[in-house]
């Protein structure tokens, strides 16, 4: 079907059903009917796109002209420098079939920066994406960057509306943050070891007010127990403790004790045990070489406590690591030495 103009029957799609992004922003389907833009096979030669109940389904085979068509479109409408609506038409088609395209998203950053795109609708559409693309880097980076340019003042926990004062939008503080939660967590379960999106789950996750953090700690301690495997999970997991009450870095040591005893070879526990040991480390004083001098200042009385309380913690870890059978094992027990032993002794050590 030569002169066939597919990203004008994509806008079509959109303008005759807007709550299309509704529903891929909030309720992203599980099983089946789980996407709401997929790649499917459809009977007709000419069918390009189907939509039904707010679902956007688009024909593999018509992927690479579609890509190309509208690629081709963008770069003629970027050269005009006056064709807003053009450019927002063949971005949409481009990201939806190809998300990793940076010269896109940059072209809608400059839409958003000029007030011809509003923000909430540039979130709706990231999540329109990511229910088929949860692992594009390029799509949560744009996320991230709407989020950050549009709520300056997070750390308040007052989300300001980017929006005219009629115009009611979803920047409403705890309540937009809690659905970002949300998206992160189904995307997560959907694809598995989604480095991304926990990395934005991250940036989230640190503006929590101290109540919501604590549940969303606990939501990831349950997350974590049944996906012991999953590095990016206990990675978040690593980078959101120390934010919230120091304690809960030492409760961590016999929460990941019990999973180790009924996972030994898994490599994603031990490195987050040596993680948590590392940063309780991190505010212990150094360890002091026998062949350092007797004449400096003698260590404050909490000083001293402080080391001998590590000492005595990594005593303890050497035991744990020592009845597991498993090179993990073994390599976080070396690691424990290097922890309490001082340079001057490694050295000798490796000599």
């Amino acid at each position: 079907m030569e002169g066939r103009n597919y990203v004008a029957e994509l806008t079509r799609l959109f303008e005759e059903d807007p709550e299309m992004y509704v529903t891929a922003a909030w309720t992203l389907r599980i099983v089946m009917c789980r996407d709401e833009i997929g790649m499917v096979y459809l009977e007709e030669e000419g069918e390009a796109f189907v939509l039904a109940d707010h679902k956007l389904g688009i024909c593999m085979t018509k992927v690479p002209a579609i890509h190309g068509q509208s690629k081709h479109a963008f770069f003629e409408a970027a050269k005009a420098k006056d064709h807003d609506d053009t450019i927002l038409a063949t971005t949409r088609a481009m990201l939806l079939v190809c998300a990793d395209f940076y010269t896109a998203w940059n072209a809608r950053k400059s839409l958003i920066t000029s007030g011809r795109l509003r923000a909430e609708d540039e979130i709706k559409f990231t999540s329109l994406v990511l229910t088929q693309h949860a692992k594009s880097i390029d799509t949560w980076a744009h996320r991230r960057w709407v989020v950050q340019r549009f709520l300056p003042q997070v750390d308040d926990r007052a989300l300001p509306c980017p929006c005219t004062e009629t115009h009611v939008c979803m920047f409403t503080g705890a309540a937009f943050l809690a659905d970002e939660l949300t998206l992160c967590a189904k995307l997560c379960e959907q694809y598995p070891r989604n480095y991304f999106a926990w990395s934005y789950r991250f940036f989230v996750g640190r503006l929590l007010a101290p109540p919501a953090l604590a549940i969303e700690l606990d939501a990831n301690r349950a997350w974590c127990t049944q996906h012991v495997s999953d590095h990016s999970a206990w990675s978040y997991r690593l980078r959101l403790l120390p934010l919230s009450h120091v304690s809960l870095l030492h409760d961590e040591l016999p929460f990941v004790a019990r999973l180790l005893d009924l996972y030994p070879d898994r490599e994603a526990l031990w490195c987050h045990r040596r993680g948590v040991l590392q940063a309780i480390a991190a505010d212990a004083p150094p360890p002091s070489s026998p062949f350092d001098g007797v004449d400096g200042p003698a260590s404050p009385v909490s000083r001293i406590a402080e080391r001998l309380s590590l000492d005595a913690l990594v005593h303890h870890e050497l035991h744990f690591a020592g009845a597991f059978d498993t090179h993990y094992a073994l390599r976080y027990m070396v690691f424990c030495l290097e922890l309490v032993l001082s340079p001057s002794v490694l050295e000798l050590i490796s000599a």
